[in-house]
């Protein structure tokens, strides 16, 4: 009996609580739906080698939507901008008219970083070979009037050491950088570099660039990270027949998205074949490699290999016609960007067949 009673005391209590809670306490509201955020999917945008032209720069970059007419950061949160190299008033021993923009040129980008970060964005910056080169001391190819915008060859030299305002930027610069599942450089990755994953790429090239810098390039490059077969410099991709290169592009892209996996282990212990096995069980890879360095004097994005090499200096100089191209990759579709038009590039999924060693290359 006692038990029935202390339960219905209980009970009124309850209801009692609920009559004062509904006048007292307010009623939470059912929140009403977050409206949807602006939906844009990531969208990549790679352009090729400025060599020393301000204007066009700007206006490949006001094009491809990099950039507004106040020559800020106009991608947003949504774009990842690559630069596969920002050439000085230098490129290959060209004789420019307006090739005297280094100094401009580092600033600009080194502001859009900025920019980029703060508003969600990314910019990418990666070291080409004629930034290697100039790090060394290597001048072959400055104009005069590109080393007089400095004010005087001891300056021009101390803006490339490590504390210089061009030095700090470039020390700062991987070779090779991936988004997504796109690999970008400079000249094209071998499998022999490919091999070692993309982080040791860049860790070798920040751990051997001191050395290098200071001892004008001739040490501090053991393994020819910084020479003619290295990402920076190699032409094979472009230039030699597709059905020599392609099958050593598809392993080089096999190979970069497994940095840290057993495969690479295997390869570097000298199991060259229990690596690439392992390799085709785990999947993975890159989709595509988009380099620069070799120009397509035509003014038009280069694309071999079934799409997964693709080539983007056009030739921005005033030398060269001041053509304007950009890469933008949105998901799966690629396409270049030219003034007024676009092209898709597509693949149609063809495969090659495999190279027999990974160091038929060399």
């Amino acid at each position: 009996m006692q038990t029935l009673h202390l339960y219905t005391f209980v009970l009124l209590i309850a209801i009692l609580y609920e009559f004062v809670a509904a006048d007292v306490i307010p009623a939470t509201e059912t929140p009403a739906p977050a409206l949807p955020a602006q939906n844009r999917p990531h969208r990549i945008v790679a352009v090729g080698d400025l060599h020393g032209d301000y204007e066009n720069t700007m206006n490949v970059f006001k094009m491809a939507g990099l950039v507004d007419e106040n020559e800020s950061w106009a991608g947003g949160d949504y774009t990842t901008f690559v630069q596969t190299v920002f050439v000085w008033g230098s490129g290959r021993g060209d004789v420019l008219d307006r090739g005297n923009d280094t100094i401009k040129l580092y600033a600009m980008l080194e502001r859009l970083i900025g920019e980029a970060e703060e508003a969600g964005g990314k910019v990418i910056a990666l070291l080409g070979n004629h930034e290697l080169m100039n790090l060394a001391g290597d001048w072959r190819y400055v104009l005069p009037s590109e080393k007089a915008t400095f004010g005087s060859f001891d300056d021009r030299v101390d803006a490339f050491k490590p504390t210089g305002f061009i030095g700090r930027f470039l020390f700062e610069r991987d070779l090779v950088a991936i988004v997504n599942t796109t690999v970008f450089c400079h000249g094209g990755i071998q499998p022999i570099f490919a091999a070692h994953g993309i982080n040791w790429l860049n860790e070798m090239t920040h751990a051997e660039l001191l050395e290098y810098h200071s001892s004008h390039g001739t040490h501090g490059d053991p393994l020819g990270l910084f020479g003619g077969k290295g990402p920076t410099w190699y032409r094979g991709y472009v230039l030699s027949p597709e059905e020599e290169v392609c099958p050593l592009l598809m392993e080089a892209l096999k190979w970069m998205d497994v940095s840290n996996s057993m495969c690479l282990t295997y390869w570097r212990w000298g199991f060259f074949n229990s690596g690439r096995v392992l390799l085709e069980t785990i999947g993975g890879g890159a989709t595509r490699m988009v380099v620069g360095h070799t120009m397509q004097h035509n003014g038009r994005i280069l694309s071999r290999c079934d799409g997964r090499l693709i080539g983007i200096d056009v030739g921005i100089t005033a030398v060269f016609g001041r053509h304007r191209a950009a890469l933008e990759i949105v998901g799966d579709v690629v396409k270049e960007i030219y003034e007024g038009t676009t092209v898709e590039i597509k693949s149609e999924g063809r495969e090659w067949r495999r190279i027999r060693s990974m160091r038929e290359e060399l």
